[in-house]
């Protein structure tokens, strides 16, 4: 029951983070930015707060080129038959936003690409990924809670 409110406390934010009407942050930066995000955790509630960070950057840094590594059980974010964001990750992808599953993680789990959301990348080791595009200049963020 807590755990179903919390995903309803989340899902209304992201809403009203998505609702015109709402109060909208500034943009403070219109240069690209690039930023690497981590998800590793499969609580849904956590993944809906990914979803609604990833907004909030774009908001204040509209140019931002943002990927996000989903690995471990972070990786059911990606999988249509688990995501509960299927609708904002779709969102977000039409928005530039770049998902990549771990293929390591999809061999484990028995994920097979079809599985995953349209418009998810991957890459063959998540965490490889991370330290790749850390070494290029990009922002880690470890994202959720």
């Amino acid at each position: 029951m807590i755990q179903q409110l919390i995903i309803l406390f989340f899902a209304m934010a992201i809403h009203t983070n998505h609702n015109p009407g709402a109060t909208k942050s500034k943009v403070m930066d219109e240069k690209e930015h690039k930023v690497i995000m981590q998800v590793t955790q499969a609580d849904s509630a956590q993944q809906l707060v990914v979803v609604g960070q990833i907004s909030n950057i774009l908001k204040a840094l509209p140019n931002a080129k943002i990927e996000v590594v989903c690995h471990s059980q972070g990786i059911n974010l990606l999988v249509a038959s688990q995501s509960k964001a299927v609708k904002h990750v779709k969102e977000l992808i039409e928005r530039g936003v770049v998902f990549a599953a771990c293929e390591n993680t999809m061999e484990r789990q028995r994920i097979m690409k079809e599985d995953l959301l349209p418009g998810v990348t991957t890459v063959p080791s998540g965490m490889a990924e991370l330290v790749l595009k850390q070494e290029m200049g990009w922002i880690y963020v470890k994202a959720g809670l």
